[in-house]
């Protein structure tokens, strides 16, 4: 439960500036800090860090544990190890060209391991690492180690001997790729090494962070693999359901995501052992977790694997209670955040309401024509997350230039305010509401247009580019929304 007033930001890792070709845990994440702190923020919000796949979604991870190795610093990596190396710095573009980057990051920490990797298997820190990990490190780095072995190719196109774990092949590539093995560990150490340093300092300056848990996983994961009775595939880990949600008034055909869905009976047969260690080195890693569609511990939409649509599926009872019991305490549900966006239920309402917990509001989605839109800031509860838009959702500006001509009246209306500044009326309308928390994407105090775009979902292609200019510290919007931090009493 939210307990104070207080003000956040919303920008992922990999939108900060840097010499890296995409943002990094180095100096301008530690800058940015000092700026969050400067301006009366206290709560810093990001996407997932996970190791991205598909299309560098942080939504579609190769596992639930290991980290993006695209955010780890280099500069810091060269200085820990006083390696002479020349960094391949990037000109700042304003989108990331993850092929670019993922290549080049890739080869210079293989550059780095290959001259340090005796050293560092005999590092105290890095033995320590390994032994503390070793329910997830393992098996991730032999998968992505087999992984790029085949060329990168997904888990259903991986050999079925590999995929039912049987022990002959587990046994040869181990010993094959030995190297390659270690290369992952090292990586997943020099992340999480830069991630404490990072949080510390974060934390140091009175700022939370605020993490995203999805609540589904990639079907090629790692995890799908190692610990495929927990999930919707058959022996051959073949995929049998899918994730999605039904069709609705923003589509009429659903969504269907292509995650495979739990077998929450398996995971209450072992005592949800599995979502307890994803869930504990969350809160390790994060002072606030926002778990993405929370509505799927209630009831969740399962469509059956080789649908076209989302249309042909069914809703099935969710975990409910007996999850949260088993897996999290009292002060680790007060660290919790549900997003409860979209066509809400009574199971969905019961549950938040039971548990307490923050849910979120949308102002882009609070001016359609109907009555009683929760969405609009009257209507709002103190133990509520404000958003002007989400990573999901256009720009502010993006979406003011977009909407009719009635919607825009209806926006003046509710503001007070004419067609010309709007953009702060809103991030006002945010600011000046009972919700305990009120998060902006860093693109709406910026003021920027539909180019800043994060996400477009239900897309594949142009999605988690943007980045920040370096020069965003001298904006002048940064004081405005600064102030209304002051004037709204959510400074710390």
């Amino acid at each position: 439960m939210l307990t104070k007033r207080e003000a956040g930001i919303l920008l992922h890792i990999s939108s900060l500036p840097g010499k890296e070709g995409i943002g990094t845990l180095g100096e301008s994440a530690f800058s940015f800090a000092d700026w969050l702190k400067e301006n009366g923020y206290s709560v810093w919000q990001i996407l997932p860090v996970c190791h991205a796949g598909f299309a560098q979604s942080p939504y579609l991870a190769l596992s639930a544990f290991a980290g993006n190795p695209l955010f780890i610093d280099l500069e810091t990596v060269y200085r820990k190890y006083d390696l002479k190396l020349e960094l391949k710095a990037e000109k700042h573009t304003d989108n990331i060209d993850f092929g670019k980057v993922f290549g080049s990051k890739m080869k210079q920490l293989r550059d780095v391991f290959d001259l340090v990797y005796i050293d560092v298997s005999e590092n105290d820190r890095f033995i320590s690492f390994c032994k503390n990990e070793v329910g997830w490190l393992e098996h991730y780095a032999l998968f992505a180690s087999f992984r790029d072995k085949l060329g990168g190719v997904p888990l259903c196109e991986m050999p079925l001997n590999f995929r039912r774990s049987e022990l002959t092949i587990l046994k040869e590539n181990e010993e094959l790729l030995r190297i390659d093995i270690m290369f992952y560990k090292f990586i997943q150490f020099e992340f999480f090494e830069q991630w404490k340093a990072f949080r510390d300092y974060v934390n140091q300056r009175g700022i939370k962070i605020l993490g995203d848990l999805p609540i589904y996983l990639a079907y090629d994961s790692c995890d799908v693999w190692k610990h495929s009775e927990l999930f919707s595939v058959n022996e051959d880990l073949e995929l049998t359901e899918l994730a999605g949600v039904p069709p609705d008034y923003f589509s009429e055909t659903g969504q269907l995501w292509g995650n495979p869905v739990y077998r929450w009976d398996k995971h209450k047969e072992q005592n949800y052992n599995w979502w307890e260690r994803r869930m504990k080195k969350s809160l390790e890693m994060f002072d606030m977790i926002r778990i993405d569609h929370f509505r799927g511990f209630a009831e969740y939409w399962t469509v059956p694997a080789g649908s076209k649509t989302a249309v042909g599926g069914r809703w099935e009872q969710g975990p409910g209670m007996d999850f949260f019991k088993s897996v999290l305490t009292k002060s680790e549900m007060d660290r919790i955040i549900a997003e409860d966006l979209g066509v809400s239920s009574e199971g969905l309402s019961n549950l938040i309401n039971e548990l307490k917990l923050p849910g979120m509001k949308v102002l882009q989605f609070a001016f359609d024509k109907n009555t009683g839109n929760t969405h609009k800031p009257f209507y709002f509860e103190k133990n509520t997350v404000v958003y002007t838009g989400t990573h999901d959702n256009n720009t502010l500006s993006g979406w003011l230039e977009s909407v009719d001509a009635d919607e825009l009246k209806r926006i003046r209306d509710y503001t007070v305010s004419n067609s010309s500044n709007l953009h702060d009326a809103l991030i006002r309308a945010a600011m000046s509401s009972v919700a305990k928390l009120c998060i902006i994407p860093m693109q709406d105090i910026l003021g920027l247009g539909e180019k800043a775009r994060m996400n477009i979902p239900g897309t594949v292609e142009g999605n988690w580019l943007w980045r920040m200019k370096p020069n965003y510290h001298i904006n002048k919007r940064c004081g405005i929304v600064s102030e209304m931090i002051k004037v709204f009493e959510r400074s710390v």
